[in-house]
């Protein structure tokens, strides 16, 4: 049992801890088509398979929503986002050292499978610890994640193909999704625990 948070401290904080994995899920998701272009030329790789492995990562995203939305109501929020950032950033960096069509086609589909899993658990736990207006409030920022998220995605991914190579785009994602996760675990556990120490205050008040 939780209890709606009211503090402004607590309620920014979980925000931004949203924000900021959200936002890094479409530097993992968005890299492929940035730098696909240097992929084709550098890589054994045909157009028709490179769109393939594109179009994988939508359907197993797809799919992946339905089946989160499950999951969500048996899988705590903070645990689920965290396997799904966890697992979008071993699918990254594994892209970043693949070669084989086969291999990309596999990753980059798990990739898909693993971004699913990330707006669902956004939404539970906002859902769960804010009231309606701030609650509102949040998610109606958090479509500034998809504008954001494009930016960071694209100029970064043009900056590592200019200096390095197309591998070094997935490695770079893989690092910030990993970060992205360990910040929200942690941050998340503090605001669930300022939650529950509200609701013991409240009970022993009462």
């Amino acid at each position: 049992m939780t209890r709606k948070i009211t503090n402004q401290y607590y309620i920014s904080l979980l925000f931004w801890l949203c924000w900021v994995a959200y936002t890094f899920t479409y530097i993992g998701r968005l890299n492929y088509t940035a730098c696909m272009v240097d992929m084709l030329l550098h890589e054994n790789l045909s157009k028709e398979q490179a769109g393939m492995i594109s179009t994988s990562a939508f359907v197993t995203y797809g799919v992946g929503q339905f089946i989160n939305g499950f999951l969500g109501d048996r899988m705590p929020p903070k645990r689920q986002m965290f396997i799904g950032l966890l697992l979008s950033a071993a699918a990254n960096a594994l892209m970043g050292f693949a070669s084989a069509f086969p291999a990309m086609l596999l990753l980059w589909s798990v990739n898909g499978f693993a971004q699913s899993m990330t707006w669902c658990p956004i939404v539970r736990i906002l859902t769960d610890l804010l009231q309606k207006k701030p609650r509102e409030r949040a998610l109606i920022n958090l479509a500034t994640c998809v504008p954001a998220g494009t930016l960071a995605a694209y100029i970064p991914a043009a900056l590592l193909v200019a200096v390095s190579s197309w591998r070094m785009v997935f490695f770079f994602a893989a690092v910030l999704l990993l970060m992205s996760a360990i910040i929200w675990f942690f941050g998340i556990t503090k605001v669930e625990r300022h939650s529950q120490d509200c609701l013991l205050y409240t009970s022993d008040a009462a």
